[in-house]
């Protein structure tokens, strides 16, 4: 269709006298168009579905390397009767290979319900292509096992891994190493390769230069000069017996060691060859940072930058270009990833502040991460201590000294809450004076307006208002003022009060004689005159004088008080009354 479109263009933009150069489009897998071998393109399916293809349904779609992607179809028709049929991959027992033949290192082979093979088994032994190296790959993808082209002898470059999992050193081998036949970087010498240096350019008659295992020329095959053994150094003679010209290992680019001249008349390097030198592709720790693609088992990470690739530059100290380019803690600058909070200074704008703390001043420590420190020393609402100059009422389980009972409470234990504030709500359920409610075990008569159902009059007063008082008793005042019985003080209806009869006596009250009470109703108790008698009490009181006693005449009458007869009464102060007498 689209080849149609572009013929149709063609012939339209011909009657415009334009000249049009028709190309095909590019093929490019994720376009929506489908291409070469592209079996499908995003939603372009070519017209096949799940059905088509011998599955019982499901939707089918388009894989990102614009293959056809089948896992939403469902089990296909003839999934189970234990023959692969199209397009099962698999049914039953019957798998048609083994995890080893889809490219795994091992494991078991499974069927799943859909005949299609399931791999679960297989993955956990990984294969090439997995990301994982294993112990059968030399890398895969990313994973080079911390090799770089300098650790594997190369002076630069970058190693990356070959679809076999094995290291593709194209990019290495752009950089040379000693080894490969031509001479590169400080190397004297690389195989055959000698550049213009000869024995002949060294001042010997002639002879054979040879490349030693470290890039350096060996003169041994070179031919002696005629003046070697007099002891006097000629040309050609770099030496001559004890004669060096001064010469030492040292000058000679190694690190120690003693210079010899050999027979003929050339440094002797043995000697020296052993104490190392900067170039012959060993690192020399107390000299060197690196020599060649002797890294020391350092890396850009390990010197604390967060990636990168390193190398040795010619002084045997590190080349860290490729690493600074990714930074590193203490340059200053937050590096993006994750890995960094902060950076020296560079604190994103944090504060102790942010985290919790009343104060203090936030650093960064030297892995780039927040030191809390001097934030600790102003403290904060979680770290245990209550900091009550900073409304602070407790923190964890320090309260700051305060208990349910210094509160009032009559028992219980507080807590504290995420806000640092006391949880009193263990206290409240043991009650206190104040809560409104009566807690009889804490010996409360009442509680705020909670009397308890009593009143003045409840308690014996003759009128007033009770109240509670601050310690949670009942509050008497009001009541009081109206008086009781049992306050010494005569009230209302009372006609005595304890001491108070008065100014009654037994006398007064018509007796002759005892000790007049008070009995608890407040009522005068005669019980004491009673035994001492009266006139009116029915009994004639001989010692008081009485003769007579209301009907109690001592059994008189008139006649035997002289008289002819008649009727004899007693009067009010207990005397006869003879006037009835005849």
């Amino acid at each position: 269709m689209k080849s149609l479109h572009m013929i149709l263009l063609a012939i339209i933009l011909s009657g415009c006298n334009l000249v049009v150069e028709l190309k095909d489009p590019p093929v490019d897998c994720g376009d929506g168009f489908v291409h070469g071998d592209e079996v499908c393109d995003g939603d372009q399916l070519r017209g096949q579905t799940c059905l088509s293809l011998g599955y019982s349904g499901g939707d089918l779609s388009c894989n990102d390397n614009c293959t056809l992607n089948t896992m939403e179809c469902l089990a296909p028709l003839t999934c189970g009767n234990g023959t692969i049929e199209v397009p099962e991959t698999c049914d039953g027992s019957d798998l048609a290979g083994s995890c080893e033949d889809l490219g795994y290192y091992g494991g078991t082979l499974l069927c799943d319900t859909n005949c299609r093979h399931d791999t679960s088994n297989c993955e956990i032994h990984g294969r090439c292509g997995d990301g994982v190296s294993q112990s059968e790959e030399s890398c895969d993808g990313d994973d080079l096992e911390g090799e770089t082209c300098e650790t594997l002898g190369f002076y630069g470059g970058q190693l990356a891994c070959a679809a076999t999992c094995t290291f593709d050193l194209t990019d290495c081998e752009t950089s040379g190493r000693c080894g490969d036949g031509t001479i590169q970087q400080s190397e004297e010498c690389d195989g055959s390769d000698f550049g213009s240096t000869s024995c002949e350019s060294l001042g010997f008659p002639g002879g054979l230069l040879a490349c030693s295992d470290d890039c350096t020329i060996t003169t041994a095959g070179c031919f002696t000069p005629l003046t070697c053994g007099d002891s006097t150094i000629q040309a050609p003679e770099q030496c001559d017996g004890s004669d060096l010209a001064g010469e030492t290992c040292i000058t000679r680019g190694f690190y120690g060691g003693t210079l010899l001249c050999g027979d003929n008349c050339a440094f002797d390097l043995s000697n020296c060859a052993l104490t190392g030198r900067c170039g012959d592709n060993l690192r020399q720790d107390t000299h060197e940072d690196c020599d060649g693609s002797d890294l020391g088992g350092s890396d850009c990470e390990s010197l604390g930058y967060y990636g990168g690739t390193l190398s040795c530059l010619g002084d045997c100290t590190y080349d860290l270009t490729q690493c600074t380019a990714n930074g590193w803690c203490g340059d200053g600058e937050i590096q993006a990833g994750g890995v960094e909070v902060c950076d020296s200074t560079e604190l994103s704008g944090m504060t102790c502040s942010d985290f919790g703390y009343y104060g203090g001043d936030l650093l960064c420590d030297s892995t780039c991460q927040y030191d809390l420190t001097q934030c600790v020393l102003e403290g904060k609402c979680g770290d245990g201590i209550a900091q009550t100059a900073y409304v602070e009422s407790c923190d964890g389980t320090d309260f700051a000294g305060v208990t349910c009972e210094g509160l009032s409470y009559y028992g219980g234990q507080p807590t504290c809450d995420a806000s640092c504030q006391l949880d009193l709500s263990d206290c409240v359920a043991s009650g206190s004076c104040g809560d409104g409610l009566i807690q009889t075990a804490a010996l409360e008569t009442c509680d705020g307006t909670e009397l308890g159902g009593e009143s003045c009059g409840n308690l014996g007063y003759y009128g007033g208002t009770l109240g509670c008082d601050s310690s949670c008793h009942l509050d008497l005042t009001s009541c009081e003022a109206a008086g009781q019985c049992g306050d010494n003080l005569i009230n209302g209806t009372e006609t005595c009060d304890g001491t108070d009869l008065d100014g009654q006596t037994c006398q007064t009250m018509g007796y002759y004689g005892g000790t007049l009470g008070c009995d608890a109703f407040c009522t005068l108790d005669l019980t004491d005159c009673i035994g001492e008698g009266r006139c009116g009490d029915g009994i004639i009181q001989s010692d008081y004088a009485e003769t007579c006693d209301g009907t109690n005449l001592g059994g008189n009458n008139c006649a035997l008080l002289g008289f002819w007869d008649g009727t004899l009464t007693c009067d009010a102060t207990c005397q006869f009354v003879t006037t009835g007498c005849n």
